[in-house]
């Protein structure tokens, strides 16, 4: 198979800084990671936010109140279901074949970086929007058989596996935990979230977590950001 191509690391680092300089302030994190959920925590702190953007199914913050209870314990989680009373999916089922109904689950642990971002927003007083596709349109995307774990594709793409070999590690969760989860919450928060904007840049450039899906996802985040910032 042919390697893709990555950009010169100055032009690589270039594009890094010029995300990471702009107003809207990008933080880059992976799911049940205690590092991640650290350093967010601090820049929080630090930043004191209005206004937090999460990477969440929209339609469910009003679940918020229900998650952020005092007596609410962690593991917890967001439950999000849909069906296809009008057949959309499947529109050329028989009457007689059930709607079909699709389901997600969003866990969240006390280290969880979404939920410690929540939970701080709730003090800071910052409102949260959530800016995923709801869960309807995600189903519809997900039908289709091609479509693939964002995080499987990020492990899967070629600068990551490269990486991994030239570094001799096994697999993905050693990759992560040799990076950017042992020793990093004594680093740098700008240091920490600038490397890890890098190789996420780098894993995107050679063609990882790129599909049909995670492009919609990311339009439709996209245009909720610009909306929400009109409207504040």
């Amino acid at each position: 198979m042919e390697r893709a191509a990555l950009p010169q690391a100055d032009v690589l680092a270039a594009q890094v800084e010029a995300v990471l300089g702009e107003p809207l302030y990008w933080f880059p994190l992976r799911h049940h990671s205690p590092t991640s959920a650290a350093v967010l925590e601090r820049v929080m702190r630090a930043r004191r936010p209005r206004l937090l953007f999460l990477e969440a199914p929209a339609g469910l913050e009003h679940l918020l109140p229900a998650l952020l209870a005092e007596d609410t314990r962690p593991p917890v989680a967001l439950y999000a279901s849909w069906r296809d009373d009008g057949r959309l999916c499947t529109p050329d089922a028989p009457p007689e074949q059930p709607p079909l109904q699709l389901a997600s689950w969003y866990p969240l642990l006390a280290y969880s970086p979404e939920y410690v971002a929540l939970r701080l927003a709730r003090t800071l007083g910052a409102e949260v929007v959530f800016i995923d596709l709801p869960q309807q349109a995600l189903a519809l995307l997900e039908r289709a058989p091609e479509e693939a774990d964002g995080e499987r594709q990020l492990a899967a793409s070629d600068y990551c596996r490269r990486l991994s070999q030239a570094a001799g590690w096994r697999q993905w969760d050693e990759a992560w935990d040799s990076l950017f989860e042992h020793g990093a919450t004594d680093m740098d928060s700008e240091d920490w979230r600038r490397q890890l904007a890098t190789f996420c840049a780098a894993a995107r450039a050679s063609g990882g977590a790129a599909d049909a899906t995670t492009l919609a996802r990311e339009r439709h985040m996209w245009q909720t950001i610009r909306r929400e910032q009109l409207r504040h």
